[in-house]
């Protein structure tokens, strides 16, 4: 994450900060949506995709918002961009037309989209989680990011992760196409779906990973989808098309032009991870338990005690304020815990009681905006401010 000192080029008076979209799908109008609630902060000048249904569809979301501009390739917009800021400097002040771009198209899209960006112009970067899909490809755009830093010292690029933003687990943290079925073009499912936690493991103990073990499989999720791909093996990843809904094992026409794929991604893993100062952290994957009452758990166990924070059903409009979502309890000293345990009907009355809370979003409309517990939006809030000044206090008092 960028430093505060990086983000003080987004101070007033050079808001609102102009931000052009790159990619009009699912987490693009996500974007769109959040901007949109804070336009003293932040408006929408411009809209990329290839497919014109899609920035069709994001600018009917939101029809308040006037004279944005579309392109279909990442090239026109950048030409647009350049032609515009005449000045050729990084001082946003002086920029004409747009400051910062988000970028959120496929993840195995995000490396050629930044180094065209990063390359030819000015603006400050926001990507969508995973930066890449492969580590080779994310040491290349550090590489690039580094080079950059040289001439551009006061751009900021940043990799979305906005799961600390969510209510409980700033709480929790303040007191301590199909293209996504393949593993070659999401990076995985631990690359795509649980880089959030990783992400925490790393604020929450305040160190860097040192060792990793984990085993996972692919068991009851996607196994009867099927996926046609045209073009020869090793082409172009985005030539997937269709879902094919049927029970055939892969296949190829007779010219090897058409294959049909079936997903690869896990569906469950367990992942143990050590770090440099002695913590030890698991997370445990599954994508078939639907019914659990949260979608996500958190805890930070330290030996006086034990704080949890737990995420809704992804996508979740109502707050449901008749479920903790918030809990910490402390350990009690030896000696009460076991003058508890001296009696013959062991009892938790003299136990310290356990504190839940309802930690709710403070305002409805961004529960509307997004599905992510209006986390978006606080990250957004939060960069144009700076770097949080969430403490982890309550890690800190258990561990």
């Amino acid at each position: 994450m960028p430093s505060r000192g990086a983000i003080d080029g987004f101070d007033s008076p050079r808001l609102p900060v102009r931000v052009a979209i790159i990619g009009a799908g699912c987490i693009g109008k996500e974007h769109m949506r959040n901007i949109s609630l804070m336009p003293e902060v932040a408006q929408v000048v411009a809209l990329v995709d290839s497919n014109q249904s899609s920035l069709a569809s994001c600018l009917e979301l939101l029809p308040s918002i006037k004279n944005v501009r579309t392109f279909e390739s990442v090239g026109s917009f950048v030409r647009w961009v350049n032609a515009e800021d005449d000045m050729g400097d990084f001082d946003m002040g002086r920029r004409s037309q747009c400051d910062a771009v988000v970028i959120a198209t496929p993840n195995y899209t995000h490396l050629n989209i930044m180094e065209e960006v990063v390359q030819k112009t000015s603006l400050h970067v926001l990507v969508e989680k995973p930066l890449c899909t492969k580590v080779e490809d994310c040491r290349r755009v550090e590489r690039l990011v580094e080079d950059d830093r040289a001439s551009d010292p006061r751009r900021v690029v940043w990799v979305g992760m906005e799961y600390k933003y969510m209510p409980s687990v700033a709480r929790l943290l303040q007191e301590v196409g199909y293209w996504n079925r393949f593993n070659e073009l999401s990076g995985g499912t631990l690359v795509e779906k649980c880089c959030h936690f990783f992400d925490l493991m790393r604020q929450i103990l305040k160190s860097d990973p040192v060792r990793v073990m984990a085993s996972g499989g692919q068991d009851v999720e996607y196994q009867s989808e099927l996926y046609q791909r045209s073009g020869e093996e090793g082409e172009d990843q985005a030539n997937i098309q269709q879902h094919v809904a049927c029970q055939q094992n892969e296949d190829e026409d007779g010219a090897g032009k058409i294959r049909l794929m079936r997903p690869d991604i896990i569906d469950n893993a367990y992942v143990i991870v050590e770090f440099k100062n002695g913590g030890r952290a698991c997370l445990d994957l599954c994508m078939f338990a639907e019914t659990s009452l949260y979608q996500e758990e958190i805890c930070v166990v330290g030996d006086r005690g034990k704080v949890e924070a737990f995420g809704s059903r992804h996508g979740e409009k109502e707050e449901q304020e008749d479920l903790s979502n918030f809990r910490i309890g402390l350990r009690p000293a030896k000696s009460e815990w076991n003058a508890a345990r001296e009696v013959d009907a062991p009892s938790t009355k003299s136990l310290p009681p356990v504190q839940q809370e309802h930690i709710g979003v403070t305002d409805s409309r961004l529960l509307e905006a997004g599905a992510h517990e209006g986390s978006t939006f606080h990250e957004v809030r939060e960069e144009q401010r700076g770097e949080s000044e969430l403490t982890a206090a309550a890690a800190q008092a258990v561990l």
